[in-house]
């Protein structure tokens, strides 16, 4: 439970290193922005959740906070931005995923991963059934090991004296069937 709990805590971290902003990107307040944009600099405007990255013509990076719910156009516009302006940028929504989706998809499943192989590995040799239909499965029988050192004898069984005799009479042919043949 401990094991599934840090691997949960794990992922998530990771989930979160993924959102970064990249090292080389260098902050700018939204105006900043507005002014790249103005002068033709910025080529690329990727709008995230709460964060702008700005792609400048030369190659340069730069990151910009905006609130979780406000609309950046509107913002760029009542910065003095025209529509004229704003369309010589390539807009684009989130963040492309430099990891590939296998990642997300690796990071939303390894705690249910995670969980089957505790299941795999420890449960199951403890006696926790790893599904519903194990218990229906299971043989009982095959958990249980004779110990060939004490052995039980017909005085140690009470009662049915008529069936222990007869049970005698089979062990004793099935030990020397050559005396039952002899007699006829």
């Amino acid at each position: 439970m401990i094991g599934v709990i840090l691997a949960s805590l794990a992922a998530s971290t990771w989930a979160g290193l993924l959102h970064v902003p990249s090292e080389d990107s260098t902050p700018v307040s939204l105006t900043q922005v507005a002014q790249l944009i103005k002068i033709g600099r910025a080529k690329t405007l990727i709008i995230e959740a709460t964060s702008v990255q700005v792609e400048t013509s030369d190659g340069e990076q730069f990151t910009a906070h905006k609130e979780p719910n406000a609309d950046l156009i509107t913002t760029l516009r009542v910065l003095g931005l025209t529509p004229e302006e704003l369309s010589q940028v390539n807009l684009m929504v989130g963040r492309p995923n430099r990891y590939g989706s296998g990642v997300h998809w690796l990071i939303v499943l390894s705690p249910l991963l995670l969980l089957g192989l505790w299941f795999a590995f420890i449960a199951r040799p403890a006696g926790i059934p790893s599904s519903p239909f194990d218990i229906f499965l299971r043989n009982p029988t095959q958990h249980h090991q004779h110990d060939l050192s004490s052995r039980i004898t017909f005085d140690d069984v009470a009662g049915e004296e008529e069936a222990k005799q007869e049970l005698e009479e089979v062990v004793a042919f099935l030990r020397s069937p050559l005396k039952f043949v002899q007699l006829g």
